[in-house]
């Protein structure tokens, strides 16, 4: 009978050591910026998704929503019933909202502005102006009538710009 001994030698798991190592090295400086730019691109996320949502929920139920947005306490939420309290979200810490524009014209920094979702599947148009606390980037949600989805722009976009 042989007496074989199975295993990996000291100079084999050095080498295995040092490929992981580098490996990692590589993927954590990238890993650390894409956390830190979902950290603050979250507050996007939010208010589109809520838009998406808003906008099926109203052709499924055939019925229309009144979507309010205010800046001044960099939050929004759905119009209730007169007597009931809205159940307001907001953006997190790390987002404010910056202003707010309306199909009609109407602009504001302070000022609720009311937008409309109708039983179709349509929506009164609005840009909402974002910005972020982190690094004072400017991002614009630009969401038209008839798109499932609104538009972000990573600037200051005006409506006209916007919707042309």
């Amino acid at each position: 009978m042989k007496n074989s001994e199975a295993g990996f030698t000291l100079m084999e798991i050095i080498v295995v050591i040092v490929i992981i190592s580098l490996m990692v090295g590589f993927a954590v400086p990238k890993l650390d910026s894409f956390l830190s730019e979902d950290k603050s691109k979250k507050g996007i996320r939010i208010l589109s998704s809520y838009i998406r949502e808003l906008k099926l929920e109203a052709l499924k139920k055939s019925q229309d929503f009144i979507l309010v947005i205010d800046p001044e306490s960099d939050s929004f939420w759905l119009d209730v019933k007169e007597g009931e309290n809205p159940e307001k979200k907001d953006l997190g810490k790390d987002v404010d909202i910056a202003g707010v524009q309306s199909g009609y014209g109407d602009y504001s920094t302070t000022r609720k502005i009311f937008v409309r979702f109708y039983s179709k599947g349509y929506n009164d148009p609005f840009v909402v102006t974002l910005k972020n606390r982190i690094d004072n980037k400017i991002f614009s949600i630009a969401v038209h009538p008839f798109l499932a989805s609104p538009v972000i722009y990573n600037k200051l976009c005006f409506f006209e710009e916007c919707f042309s």
